[in-house]
Order: C-alpha cells, then structure tokens, then sequence
C-alpha cells in the first residue's frame, strides 16, 4: 500500500465493509497502514458497516469515539473489547494510539507497555518513545522497561538487513539518543559496507555532532553510564559540593527538517556550561534526560544546570534555544512563559534608554535576515503554494501536548474555534497552517472539517508569506508569533509567552471579539523596535559570536554557582549553630 493509494484504499475497504463481511487480516491492514499514519477520513463511513463482527465494530467504534473528542469513551470501549479478546496487543495498541494522541499520557504509557509485552520483532522506535513518555511523567519502572527492550531491538535491527536498509539513519539517531555515538557511528559503517543510498548525508551529521561536541565527549560518556544506572536501577551519590549538570540528549541528535543551527547553537551552550562547571574546580555530577519535557527539580543545597526545564526561582539554571537559529535562553526560572522576563511589564524594560538609531539598525539586520532569507526554526517552503483571499487572519498551531501548552490562558482547538467564530461573524477570512511535527488526529479532524465546509483554509506554505499577508497574527505562545513581530504585525496569544510585552493577550475564553483591534499593533513602531533590540541584547544570548557568547554563557552560570555557595554557606552555618545549641 503506497503512500499515494491511501485515500483509493479506505474507499475500497468502506466499500467493501458496506457490502458484505472482510477478514480481521484486511481490517488491521487498514487500521495499520492509514489509521495509525493517521491518514484516515472515512472511519464513520466504516461504521455503518452491519457486517463486521465485534473485534472490528468495537475497534471502529472507539477510533470514531475518539475523533469525536470522547477519548475515554473510546478507551473504555477497547478495554471492554478486551474482557472478550483477552491480552491482544492489537487491541492494546489501539488503546495506547487513542489515549497517547488524545491527552491520556499515564493511561498511553500504560498501554504501551502491555503492547511491548505481547508484541515480538524489532520495536525499538515505538519502545524509545515510550521510555521518553514515562520519563517524562515519572513513570521510571517503565521507562527502565522501555529502554531495556529498546536497546535490545536495536542491535536485533542491525542484524537484519531489510529491516537496517529502511531503518538506518532512525537507528543512528536512536543510539545518539541514548548517548553511544560510536554505535551510531558503527551503524554508519555498516551502511557504508552494505553501500546504501544516503549515507553521505548521515555521515556529514555524525561529523557535525563529533565536531561540535569533542570537547565534552567524556561527559556524553559519563551521562551514557548513568543512564545505564538507571536502567539498571542503581543510585550514585553525589557529592555535597557537586555542580549536576543534566546533559540531555537534545544536544546530541539530529531531526531531518530542523535548522541545522538550532541544534550546533545547543551544542556550543552545552559546551559553555560544562567549560564553567570545570572553571570551579568542583565535582561535576553528569545526569542524563532523554525527554526534553521532563521537569529536573533543584534543590536549594544543590547547583544544578539544565535543558528545557523550569523550577522555582533560584534552584536551578535552565538553557534552551531561542526562537529563530543562533540565539538560546539561559534563565534562573525557565524557558519561555516560565522564564523571569515574562514576569516583568513593559515599564521594568526601560526602553526609552536604548537609542532608536540603533534599534532601528538592529530591526533592519534582523527582519532582512530572518524575512529575505526565509528563516524559521523548521525548513520552509519557498514559495506560498496558493492564492490565499484577503483579508484573513492567520492562526499559527502547536505541537498539542507540547510543555508549553500548559501555559494555554485557552485551549489551542479552543482558540482555533473562537478566532474562527470572530472571522464568519465579520466576514473575514481565516488560514491555518498546522505544526509539522504535529501528529495528533484530534488536530488532524479538526483541520480536516473545518476545511472540508469552507470554515478555514488549511496552508502549508512558508510561516514568513503567510505572516506577510495576514491582517493579525493569533498563537497560543507559539514561535510564529515571535517572528511575526518582526513582520510589524499584531499579535493575539493566548498563551502565557516571554515576548508576552509586545503581544495582545487574551486571558479568557471569548475576549478575542472584544479586543481585537484589525491591523493596530499593541506597541509603536519605535517601541516595537526597541522592544526586539532588548530582548535580543538582554533576554537572549547571541551564539553566532562564539567568543563574546561563551563569556556571557560563562559568566551567568559562575554568578549562579557563586550565589548558591552563598546560601550553602549560611545554610551550614545556621546547621552548625543550631547542632551546638540545641
């Protein structure tokens, strides 16, 4: 079944189901191939099937259920199937896809790992992002489960040669994913034995990561061996007066449609924050996380540096790549909406003192860079692929069970329904463009009706044409409404956001009608530029001046370690008082 044959493959099984009985063998086919894909769009027309027999008429039910919003519906209709199945690792799988897609992430994991249970064969992708899910949610009996079965069926995959042919490069970032680099660059060389195509390609990233990462080497070795500890469930102590820096695996792999600079920007910072760890002298207590969303708590006797996280004030030190290639964040609070700049207002900003002339100098750099060049986080298309009438308004999505998604003053769907009932109430129109790593059918049905009867149009071209011509920007907190600040543009989140100052922000449900004010930005041109030069010059850093970039990255995370040797000492001192006293 080809990619191409999807849709004339549904057609033929409804129309086959219509008309008269099909084997199990031929459904799961269907469900494997276009359900699973999610390239489905005519399951209730499968419903209506009087000739399926249960196994099929509960499992077509509860996808239904599900594109319907009543995931638990759905989840329970499975689990009923069940009680007659007994341990069936289609149905479990099915449980895993509504609930992992559908918000239920502790049932998903759950799920997930009956599925791996009863399922035999090579499963090393499906298995490490279970581990990474129950990672993330603390489930570590597991993701230790997980990652033990994801290992083991990764190296069965290098022992096959048809299976390794279509896997090879998923492979190779599987093993940076968990920090063996030779391996993945074993697999290299195995696919350059068995002279497969695109190994050049793999073979550039692989020299990238060795590059960019040789100076902290011993480190990715240091979090593979803890990893391995955890698996194995065994604790090392860590010294009093350790730094822990959390070396996530973000910093190693690689994803085919992302800047490549994101990720070199990553890189150098990881390496900047080992080099002032070492500059202490300290122990230096390397942690492994291979979730990006999983919250690492400090404490408050403790230094810890890490990726992607948030905690409270003071605990910890947390870095993560900025909103467009070369900038990161590095915050005692977190990223994004949780950093301590989204806590400032505008007046803290002290604006006025920054000169116009340079900000002005600075917007022209940036905007032709980022506009003429058509830069976003994830490669572009060049052109816009369609006409597009105006006016609209253009709403940007999200990944739906993205971290920062809890930040949400209202519901991405939620938005996406209230912009869309201010354009049909005022004759406006309205476009869509979805995530490309956005995987969820509950997006995918909404996108797919609200296309179907006219309500929006759906667009796959380039952030930067659609932004250009739109009349306002809506986002929740996403990195489109960053950028198109820089388009001049007005912009509603309904999101908790860092660069929240410039920004309408719609904090309840049905505010957006009342507020939006058409092509009026919130910020004067010349605040509005001010604006992007402080947040530029004093919110993130700049990685493309490595010397200059490395001294700040450096002199932060010092300032940190020094301010908790401050509250270390006192604290031991009011220890000591308290011993000989009481």
């Amino acid at each position: 079944m080809k990619a191409k044959d999807f849709g004339a493959a549904e057609r033929r099984i409804v129309r086959l189901a219509l008309t008269g009985p099909i084997s199990d063998i031929c459904y799961m086919e269907y469900i494997q191939k276009v359900v699973y894909p999610r390239h489905a769009t005519r399951i209730s027309d499968l419903a209506r099937s009087h000739h399926m027999g249960g196994f099929q008429s509960r499992m077509t039910k509860a996808f239904v259920l599900a594109g319907q919003g009543d995931v638990a519906g759905a989840r329970d209709q499975l689990h009923e199937l069940l009680k007659t199945t007994g341990p069936n690792a289609d149905v479990w799988r099915a449980v895993w896809f509504i609930c992992r897609y559908g918000g239920m992430v502790e049932a998903s994991v759950d799920a997930g790992r009956r599925y791996l249970e009863l399922t035999p064969g090579v499963k090393f992708r499906f298995a490490k992002g279970l581990a990474l899910v129950a990672e993330r949610i603390g489930k570590f009996g597991v993701m230790k489960f997980a990652l033990k079965r994801a290992i083991r069926d990764a190296k069965e995959c290098e022992k096959q040669p048809k299976l390794f042919k279509r896997e090879y490069v998923r492979l190779a970032r599987f093993w940076l994913d968990v920090y063996e680099v030779d391996r993945a660059e074993r697999v290299l060389a195995l696919a350059r034995k068995r002279k497969l195509s695109g190994v050049d390609d793999l073979a550039g990233m692989l020299a990238l990561v060795r590059r960019e990462a040789g100076g902290w080497l011993d480190h990715v070795e240091a979090a593979r061996l803890d990893l391995q500890r955890r698996i194995r469930g065994v604790k090392l102590p860590t010294p009093p007066d350790a730094v822990e820096v959390v070396l996530s695996s973000a910093a190693l792999t690689f994803k085919p449609d992302e800047n490549r600079l994101f990720r070199s920007t990553l890189r150098f910072a990881q390496g900047e924050i080992l080099a002032a760890a070492r500059a202490t002298g300290r122990p230096i207590r390397i942690r492994s996380k291979l979730d990006s969303q999983t919250v690492v708590p400090g404490r408050k006797n403790r230094c810890l540096l890490s990726y992607h996280t948030q905690d409270e004030p003071g605990l910890s030190l947390h870095f993560k790549e900025a909103y467009h290639p070369g900038y990161i964040t590095l915050d005692p609070k977190g990223y994004a909406g949780w950093c301590s700049v989204a806590e400032l207002g505008l007046d803290d900003l002290n604006l006025g003192a920054i000169s116009l002339e340079k900000a002005e100098a600075f917007f022209q750099e940036r905007a032709g860079a980022l506009i003429a060049r058509n830069i976003s986080k994830y490669e572009q298309p060049d052109a816009a692929r369609q006409e597009l009438p105006t006016p609209y308004l253009f709403v940007g999505l999200q990944i739906i069970n993205d971290s920062v998604q809890r930040l949400a003053y209202v519901p991405m769907l939620e938005m996406l329904q209230e912009v869309s009932d201010y354009c049909r109430a005022n004759g406006m129109n309205l476009v869509v463009k979805r995530h490309p790593l956005c995987t969820s059918p509950a997006v995918a049905e909404r996108l797919k009706t609200g296309e179907r009867t006219g309500e929006f149009i759906v667009s796959s071209a380039s952030v930067h044409d659609l932004i250009r011509g739109a009349t306002a920007v809506c986002v929740v907190n996403s990195g489109v409404g960053f950028e198109a600040l820089f388009h001049m543009k007005p912009v509603y989140l309904f999101g908790k956001s860092d660069y929240r100052h410039a920004c309408f922000e719609v904090r309840c449900a049905g505010d957006f009608a009342s507020m939006f004010r058409g092509e009026l930005p919130l910020l004067t041109s010349a605040t509005l530029k001010r604006y992007l030069y402080w947040i530029h010059h004093s919110h993130f850093i700049d990685c493309s001046d490595r010397i200059t970039a490395g001294a700040e990255i450096r002199a932060r995370v010092l300032d940190y370690i020094e301010s908790k040797k401050s509250v270390n000492f006192f604290g031991s001192l009011r220890r000591a008082f308290a011993s000989r006293f009481f």
